[in-house]
């Protein structure tokens, strides 16, 4: 089990190094829906984006 887990770090991609922000599902599904039907989401759905 000890070798698997230093495996697993020093593979490509593995270990906190490489971890990355996940969007939010929400955020994804708006994201498909901009690109699908070509028009902005409504504003009452938009969201603030931090700075």
């Amino acid at each position: 089990m000890t070798v698997s887990f230093m495996r697993s770090m020093v593979k490509h991609g593995g270990g906190v190094k490489h971890t990355r922000k996940q969007k939010s599902w929400n955020d994804e599904v708006w994201e498909i829906y901009e690109r699908i039907t070509g028009e902005e989401r409504p504003e009452l759905f938009r969201t603030q984006k931090p700075k």
